[in-house]
């Protein structure tokens, strides 16, 4: 996911308000998933029920110029400073507990969950754009960073800026330590990026 020719999506849980009808009338909230202990095995491949979004500043790979166009010197809420890529590009919802994801395969309907269910729902986003515009668009991180960046200068809310809730890991009893990860902020972070299209 650090790598330029992909868009990263992070994950959500988002909570909605429903109508007598049951349609979605509105977001109640929507911060960063995690589910504690915030992974979903121990270290004996055992469930623990947990996960969480991913996300953060990779250690080797360079940051693409689509981030250093608009890193922090130049805007407020914009990409951290560094020479390394951060995840990810924007997020949606993820969290498995949560019934608004629900996909068919061959016919049958399934609960599902994780960034591996939000990263599809950003390709049929994508489908959408293609469709509209008539033509494949090409990689959209260009678009999405500047769009991001101009949201915090005045310009049109392209994002759901995702403003809570972190990835840390807690101590899972017999395993692993705990482990302090990245938090959701104003503007772009390294756990749910600009937030969710």
């Amino acid at each position: 996911a650090a790598y330029g020719s992909v868009v990263a999506v992070g994950g959500t849980t988002l909570n909605v308000t429903y109508d007598s009808n049951s349609n979605v009338t509105g977001v109640s909230s929507d911060v960063v998933w995690n589910t504690p202990p915030g992974v979903r095995t121990d270290c004996n491949n055992n469930s623990t029920g947990g996960g969480a979004a991913g996300g953060g500043v990779a250690s080797t790979v360079a940051r693409p110029s689509y981030q250093s166009s608009y890193t922090r010197p130049g805007t407020a809420n914009g990409v951290p400073a560094g020479t390394t890529s951060v995840v990810p590009d924007v997020a949606l919802v993820a969290d498995p507990s949560h019934a608004s994801l629900i996909f068919e395969m061959q016919g049958t309907f399934y609960f599902g969950g994780g960034t591996s269910q939000a990263s599809p729902m950003m390709a049929a986003m994508m489908t959408l754009i293609n469709q509209y515009k008539g033509s494949v668009q090409g990689l959209p991180n260009s678009e999405l960073y500047r769009q991001g960046a101009l949201q915090y200068s005045g310009g049109p809310t392209a994002f759901r800026d995702i403003t809570s809730g972190n990835n840390n890991i807690a101590a899972i009893t017999g395993g692993a330590a705990a482990h302090t990860g990245y938090s959701a902020a104003v503007g772009y972070d390294a756990v749910s990026g600009w937030g969710a299209p």
